[in-house]
């Protein structure tokens, strides 16, 4: 359950920050024949941009990884039933899923961009990303909680 909330808290915090860094810097067209070979700031680079994205993809993936692999053992040890497994691997889809599409728009926020505004800040919707990590490491967590739950014991009664 460690593992599930660092993926989300680490998820949601990336998610605001990058939608913070959109919101604060607006990414203008870069052009090496007017502003020279590297920019002023690194990080106004496509370099810099994917340097900064492997940065965010990389903890992301690891914990992914290890709450994914650390699930599926631990449901396989507690004897869950094929139903929280193949629940379990819904949410762990689910979570690739979610980092994809945040790399996906990490790299390239026009489409959540204002209307006909091409570089322009990006709206709230971006924040939704926040929500879905938070969202899907709920979800694991309660996975998690409830495939681990025994019935009570039931009483024999011998005479």
């Amino acid at each position: 359950m460690l593992l599930t909330f660092l993926w989300a808290v680490a998820g949601a915090a990336m998610s605001v920050r990058v939608f913070q860094s959109w919101w604060t810097h607006p990414v203008l067209v870069f052009n090496p024949a007017t502003d020279g070979v590297v920019p002023d700031d690194f990080f106004d680079s496509e370099l810099g941009a994917m340097v900064a994205e492997i940065a965010v993809a990389v903890p992301l993936a690891v914990l992914w990884l290890a709450l994914s692999a650390c699930g599926f053992g631990f449901l396989r040890r507690s004897s869950a039933g094929a139903r929280w497994l193949s629940t379990w691997a819904r949410a762990t889809a689910a979570a690739a899923m979610t980092i994809v599409l945040f790399l996906a728009v990490f790299w390239n926020p026009a489409p959540l961009s204002g209307p006909g505004e091409v570089f322009a800040r990006p709206t709230w919707s971006l924040l939704g990303f926040t929500a879905a990590f938070l969202v899907l490491g709920a979800g694991m967590v309660t996975i998690i909680t409830f495939a681990a739950r025994r019935p009570p014991p039931t009483a024999t009664i011998t005479t």
